[in-house]
């Protein structure tokens, strides 16, 4: 699918990025995507812009090159909710732009995180099973190296 088609899928919610840093913040949560190759991206904001049911992640990166998709939402504590938000918008999303074929991987940045660490592995465990999407959880900023 070329560029044009997919910017057209997401509508206004969506944009070309080819920038060394991608930084998405919202109050203490930041996702640091560090693109020293400056790969191309689409990237879409999900939530309060795209006209998907239910909960939503914050923002969806979609590497044009590859089949890579990074969801990614910045939240406060609220660890089930931020998981739910991903989940939803995986299944939505994918109703939209076929993703079944991406490799995903999901991003919560809390500003707290409430749980232990074992209670963090068996949802990634369960969210990797349920969604086939990795999910990483960090406190307040994640750098994530695209390669």
């Amino acid at each position: 699918m070329m560029n044009n088609e997919i910017l057209e899928k997401f509508g206004d919610c969506a944009e070309f990025t080819a920038i060394k840093k991608i930084v998405l913040k919202e109050r203490q949560s930041t996702f640091i995507g560090l693109n020293d190759d400056k790969f191309n991206f689409i990237k879409v904001k999900v939530d309060n812009c795209l006209n998907i049911k239910g909960k939503r992640c914050d923002f969806l990166l979609l590497r044009i090159d590859t089949n890579f998709a990074y969801f990614i939402e910045l939240k406060g504590k609220d660890l089930d909710k931020a998981v739910k938000q991903l989940g939803n918008s995986i299944t939505k999303i994918n109703e939209i732009f076929v993703i079944e074929e991406y490799i995903k991987i999901a991003f919560v940045i809390l500003t707290k995180n409430p749980l232990a660490s074992t209670q963090v592995q068996n949802l990634q465990k369960k969210f990797k099973k349920y969604y086939n999407t990795k999910l990483l959880i960090k406190n307040r900023k994640i750098e994530y190296k695209f390669y």
